[in-house]
């Protein structure tokens, strides 16, 4: 499970940048317009991207596949994936 993200120096996020902590299990970033939605879901899907070189996560434990549905997802995932992941997605929030 990842424990924490650092952003910083890309797109909308300065030098300082910002820390997201105090995460679950699933998480859901929502915001206004052009507040980073965009580039924190791209940073998390390709973290090796050498755009995001003064960023950072903090795993709790080993590194494991993180899964992220953004306008990319949708546009490059073939659909039997799409719908599975969708069927997942609506399992966990019924339990």
């Amino acid at each position: 499970m990842i424990k924490s993200i650092s952003v910083k120096q890309i797109a909308t996020f300065d030098n300082d940048g910002t820390i997201i902590d105090n995460l679950k299990k699933v998480n859901f970033i929502y915001g206004a317009n052009g507040c980073g939605k965009t580039t924190l879901s791209n940073y998390l899907h390709d973290i090796e991207e050498t755009k995001f070189e003064h960023c950072s996560l903090d795993w709790e434990s080993e590194p494991i596949k993180t899964l992220v549905y953004n306008k990319e997802f949708r546009i490059f995932c073939p659909s039997y994936l799409l719908t599975a992941f969708c069927c997942f997605l609506f399992y966990f929030s019924c339990i």
